[in-house]
């Protein structure tokens, strides 16, 4: 499963499909100081994007794959001091 949650970490491995869109708002909204890793994701579906911009959790890391971060740095922001906190 790409959506892999340990704590108040969630990792997204590889590609995010729309049934972890459901998953993630569950997890968003049930944990205290919710953290998503994207390092690990090379596609994310829209649906899971739009998680992600309406929660605006604080982020591990953007994705490390270079088309993907190139456009999803834009809609959820540059690397700050949120990305470097540790889960």
């Amino acid at each position: 499963m790409p959506l892999v949650i340990d704590g108040s970490l969630a990792r997204i491995e590889g590609a995010a499909r729309v049934d972890e869109a459901e998953t993630l708002v569950s997890f968003l909204e049930t944990t205290a100081d919710p953290v998503v890793d994207l390092g690990p994701t090379n596609h994310l579906h829209t649906a899971v994007l739009q998680v992600l911009m309406a929660y605006r959790p604080a982020l591990a890391t953007l994705p490390e794959d270079p088309v993907l971060l190139a456009l999803l740095r834009p809609l959820l922001g540059e690397a700050g001091p949120e990305l470097n906190r540790a889960a």
